[in-house]
């Protein structure tokens, strides 16, 4: 307080005082008036009461003792999943140079230690979490931060005081949580031909000790299909288990290559570890493919516990196929004894896709015919067994391996063949 302001509200008590206690009054009848004897005056009922008002006003006017500390904020995290921590920051500027204390009592949502207290805090009874503020220079500025960890679904406030009263507040939500991942299967394994019905299963999970997903939460598992919609095109989206989420429609999917299905709470985490989403679809083109899918929280009422595991991925090569047949072509006339005809195979490839240099085409030659000089590309590989369906061919094997062969195209081989004279027993005359 200054000492002008203290002198001014001195002067300001000594003339209430004057004023309701004793007052100088003329009194032409008392001799005593010349010689300025003071008198006693009567008080007016009331003018104490005013005047101690007045007194306590002028002293409420004096500025109060400042606080060691001010608390300027105090900041949590607006959603923390049950089970999970989170860090609470008070920032504080020092008034003076003496030490303080903050103090912030601890809602029934949350516990701490564990995790464990930063130096120079420590929980006491209430509870609540006290932390030193050691002393130093006026103006100094700093922060305290302490962990705490989710227990009961529900909001909060949390509120710092520092020595001398100031204060600041927060407020936060306990949520529901849970572990969410995704697995991410093709089938067939390995390796695929271009054409070739595939398909992938998507299976979201909760993990053990995770919570059910509330109302107003929901599960979201994206699927980002391999690479253009040339390459590989999704034909249909099924799902099994008792939960159906909502998705995208497979035409939007194909153009966008990208699929979103969302499962909406309320539901338990053992029904959603029993529902899959599985997509089918064919591969167009060849080359390394990858498809993706990945899984997260679609709002803020369900907290993921690691995000660090949402994806799955499943890579795949595809490597050049078509729809390729085997034909032949022989005579349908009679075949005469010791006449020479052609047996023309076919390496026919249907498409889509164009067939690498390596295929083959195959036949069995039977014991009638004479195989005259083969065209190049084809061998003898002697006695051999070719089976249709359930039914064995036996005889001479043929291989023809054909070059590459464009989609819709096909290469021939043509097999020089004679029908054998068959060598009769003479039969005699008989009577």
């Amino acid at each position: 307080m200054s000492k002008g302001y203290a002198w001014n509200v001195y002067g300001a008590v000594r003339r209430l005082r004057r004023l309701v206690s004793n007052k100088i009054t003329p009194n032409a009848d008392d001799s005593t008036q010349s010689k300025g004897v003071r008198t006693a005056s009567p008080v007016i009922p009331g003018k104490k009461c005013i005047a101690f008002g007045l007194f306590g006003l002028l002293l409420g006017m004096t500025p109060l003792v400042n606080a060691d500390v001010v608390v300027n904020s105090l900041t949590v995290p607006q959603n923390i999943g049950r089970t999970l921590d989170a860090e609470v920051s008070i920032a504080w500027t020092r008034t003076s140079a003496a030490a303080a204390v903050i103090t912030t009592p601890l809602p029934a949502q949350v516990s701490v230690n564990p995790p464990a207290p930063p130096a120079g805090c420590s929980v006491i009874a209430g509870p609540a979490m006290q932390c030193d503020v050691p002393a130093g220079a006026s103006g100094a500025a700093g922060v305290i931060s302490f962990s705490i960890k989710g227990e009961v679904v529900g909001g909060f406030n949390m509120t710092a005081t520092a020595t001398g009263g100031s204060f600041a507040s927060g407020s936060s939500n306990i949520r529901s949580s849970g572990d969410l991942t995704v697995s991410n299967v093709k089938s067939p394994v390995g390796d695929l031909i271009a054409g070739q019905a595939t398909s992938f299963t998507l299976d979201p999970q909760i993990a053990a000790g995770g919570d059910d997903v509330p109302a107003g939460a929901s599960v979201v598992v994206t699927n980002l299909l391999p690479a253009a919609a040339d390459d590989f095109e999704l034909t249909d989206v099924n799902f099994a288990g008792p939960l159906t989420p909502v998705c995208n429609t497979v035409a939007n999917a194909q153009s966008t290559r990208t699929l979103t299905c969302t499962y909406t709470g309320v539901f338990s985490q053992a029904d959603l570890n029993a529902s899959t989403i599985i997509l089918d679809g064919e591969p167009l083109n060849n080359g390394n493919f990858q498809n993706s899918a990945s899984i997260s929280s679609g709002s803020s009422n369900y907290v993921d516990r690691d995000d660090s595991n949402n994806t799955a991925n499943a890579p795949f090569e595809v490597t050049p196929g078509g729809d390729l047949r085997a034909l032949g072509n022989f005579p349908g006339t009679p075949v005469l004894v010791d006449s020479n005809h052609n047996l023309v195979l076919t390496y026919d490839n249907q498409g889509p896709m164009n067939s690498p240099a390596g295929g083959t085409v195959s036949t069995i030659i039977p014991a009638d015919f004479i195989i005259g000089t083969l065209p190049t590309g084809c061998v003898n590989a002697g006695a051999g067994v070719i089976t249709v369906g359930a039914t064995p061919f036996n005889g001479t094997l043929i291989t023809c391996t054909a070059g590459a062969v464009t989609s819709g195209a096909s290469q021939n081989f043509t097999l020089p063949l004679t029908m054998r004279i068959r060598q009769f027993p003479e039969i005699s005359p008989s009577k």
